[in-house]
């Protein structure tokens, strides 16, 4: 899965809510079939029953996580949610939006939607147009907002960067070199994403 920094839309994953609702109604059927036959049931039958109903939710649990990791919610936290709670965590995590740590950028964000909400109430024909416009004008006014050294010791901002933007290989506190994909840097523990 990759991420998706499109903010302006609400994330929303249709695959994943259609597949964890026919899980779900699997789900419950497997677990009808199990109490209402179980006296009648062969050991045989059962088993194959409860190895159905492990599988969905374990898939469930994975792709559950893989959505929360993908929009900053606990990855771990959600396995085990759904894991208890089968096929209802993937459809939760379907639906849920992403979570944007940043104060200041979430405001940006809350405030562009409403923009976009507004424009598409007066121009509902022209939707993909006025996405891509509010979008780039999010991602400049995202790129503008400097980033907090707040959480780190003042002796290890050693090579300030100000232009540095989250596609650069290096961590605009301390100048040590990071993987892209890193949240946080390993020198100083700036949060980057």
């Amino acid at each position: 899965m990759k991420p998706n920094n499109n903010y302006l839309l609400p994330y929303r994953n249709y695959i994943a809510f259609i597949i964890g609702a026919i899980s779900f109604v699997v789900f419950i059927y497997t677990q009808y079939t199990l109490i209402s036959n179980f006296p009648k049931l062969n050991m045989t039958d059962s088993r194959e029953l409860v190895i159905i109903c492990q599988i969905l939710m374990l898939s469930c649990a994975i792709w559950a996580s893989q959505i929360a990791k993908l929009n900053n919610h606990g990855a771990l936290l959600w396995f085990f949610i759904s894991l208890f709670i089968g096929p209802l965590g993937l459809i939760i995590m379907s639906i849920r939006d992403r979570k944007i740590k940043d104060p200041r950028i979430n405001s940006l964000v809350l405030n562009f939607r409403n923009e976009f909400k507004s424009k598409l109430k007066l121009a509902p024909e022209s939707k993909e147009s006025i996405v891509n416009e509010l979008q780039s004008k999010l991602n400049t006014e995202i790129s503008k907002i400097p980033y907090s050294f707040s959480s780190i010791e003042e002796s290890k901002i050693t090579d300030y960067d100000p232009e540095w933007s989250v596609d650069n290989d290096k961590c605009p506190a301390c100048g040590n070199n990071i993987n892209i994909q890193v949240k946080y840097c390993s020198a100083c523990g700036l949060h980057l994403r």
